[in-house]
């Protein structure tokens, strides 16, 4: 059984990107993966706290390396927001995605540590997937896909956008929600 976890990154709980999580959770059980489903506004942290601090990090955030560390394949959905992902969404990721957790470096080079799972991004974006793609060359892809989660050793990864869609739950949210619920079911193959 294929173990997945999946982080919806929007700050509100109403929104497009956590109905997204839902049916992507909703494919993946029904095709037989085993499931583990957070919100990052649920979680208790401190987004702005130095990601060099020696502290100890907060238990929620332990709790997410940890369900990372045990799924074969990690989701992360988010609405893209000035072309990049929403500013808790990066308090997150720069505090999670530690070095000698996620990465390390070894003579100048930088080796990943969370290799054998693969990784699947979806976000959400307001302009049209074209004008995203060719007049701002897809930023928050860049970022998630190469510079976090390949660098981090996850393989393949793959990417799923819908674009020109603003928190809308008519036709193309209902399309949106539907080929969210069929990737978690190809994910779980």
């Amino acid at each position: 059984m294929k173990k997945i976890f999946v982080l919806d990154a929007h700050p509100r709980a109403d929104s497009l990107v956590a109905a997204l999580a839902r049916a992507y959770r909703d494919g993946a059980e029904e095709a037989g993966a085993q499931v583990h489903l957070r919100a990052l506004r649920d979680l208790r942290f401190d987004p702005l706290k130095d990601p060099m601090s020696k502290d100890p990090l907060e238990q929620d955030l332990i709790s997410v390396q940890n369900a990372i560390s045990e799924a074969s394949h990690f989701v992360f959905l988010f609405p893209t927001w000035w072309t990049s992902v929403p500013a808790l969404a990066k308090g997150f990721l720069d505090r999670t995605f530690k070095s000698e957790w996620a990465f390390r470096y070894h003579k100048g080079f930088p080796k990943g540590l969370l290799t054998g799972r693969s990784a699947r991004i979806i976000h959400t974006c307001g302009a049209p997937s074209w004008a995203n793609k060719w007049v701002y060359g897809q930023p928050e892809v860049r970022m998630m896909r190469d510079g976090i989660l390949k660098f981090c050793g996850f393989a393949p990864v793959r990417v799923s956008k819908f674009g020109g869609i603003m928190g809308d739950t008519t036709s193309q949210g209902a399309q949106a929600l539907e080929d969210c619920r069929n990737l978690g079911r190809s994910d779980s193959q």
